[in-house]
């Protein structure tokens, strides 16, 4: 489809190559995706082919309940902000009291 009042716009040599570069990550990408369907292997990534230490951050890759780091201020924060909500609530129902 040929849109003839629609300016084309030149890219310059950075954004190019950049361009460029996406395009060649795509193509591996469904180089691989193929591949895989090819070996019928699974779709998803198993993070112990990467790394075998215990990470301090949440990974929400596979289907099951996360297990999540016990820490003090995890329950600190959950106290602060119990306290600054029921200190909310209350200023609103005395609000409402007044008027």
């Amino acid at each position: 489809m040929l849109v003839f009042n629609y300016g084309i716009r030149k890219r310059n040599a950075e954004e190019q190559r950049r361009l460029n570069q996406v395009i060649n990550f795509r193509r591996n990408e469904l180089r691989e995706k193929l591949k895989r369907i090819e070996l019928k292997l699974m779709e998803v990534m198993d993070e112990k082919d990467f790394s075998r230490f215990k990470e301090s951050y949440i990974m929400n890759r596979v289907p099951s309940k996360p297990l999540y780091e016990d820490d003090k201020s995890i329950e600190e924060a959950a106290a602060s902000f119990a306290a600054k909500d029921a200190e909310k609530k209350s200023k609103k129902a005395q609000e409402e009291k007044k008027n």
